[in-house]
């Protein structure tokens, strides 16, 4: 092999480890918020990271944790939840990354599994020490309105 086909194929490697990374770090996310493990939460997201909902955003850790603490979901949780996330398509573009996916909120009510919520995310990442963590997650309803589709149609594109 030549010198330049090998560091092609290191490249390569390291683009594959990197978007394997991301996506553990997004797969995490939905097992620590439904169990209320607020520590492996804060884990997976830079200490002034911002969380933007269609309701509103939280930034840093104490405003993930306001969020996970409120009467909301307290009581998804206290029924049997599930925040499930589809693969999500990955743009790396150094020491930033970029994913776009759909996003379930399932809740168990009266016996049933029931979708509560579908969202269209938007995940901006950043590697820190080595380890890539949330910058900021942007998360709309799927309800019709531009904003969701805003950032469907970021899938595929650069930053």
């Amino acid at each position: 092999m030549t010198e330049q086909t090998t560091r092609t194929l290191e490249q390569r490697v390291a683009e594959i480890e990197d978007r394997l990374a991301i996506y553990q770090v997004i797969a995490a996310y939905g097992p620590a918020v439904d169990s209320l493990n607020l520590e492996a939460n804060d884990a997976l997201w830079t200490d002034d990271c911002e969380y933007e909902l269609d309701s509103g955003t939280r930034v840093g850790h104490a405003g993930l944790r306001d969020l996970l603490q409120t009467p909301f979901h307290q009581g998804v949780v206290t029924q049997g939840c599930a925040h499930v996330s589809s693969l999500p398509y990955v743009h790396l573009d150094g020491e930033d990354a970029y994913a776009t996916n759909y996003h379930q909120l399932i809740t168990h009510t009266d016996g049933q599994f029931k979708i509560l919520r579908l969202t269209a995310c938007r995940w901006h990442l950043q590697r820190i020490g080595g380890a890539w963590k949330i910058r900021k997650r942007t998360n709309m309803l799927l309800d019709g309105t531009e904003s969701a589709r805003r950032i469907l149609r970021r899938a595929g594109t650069d930053p």
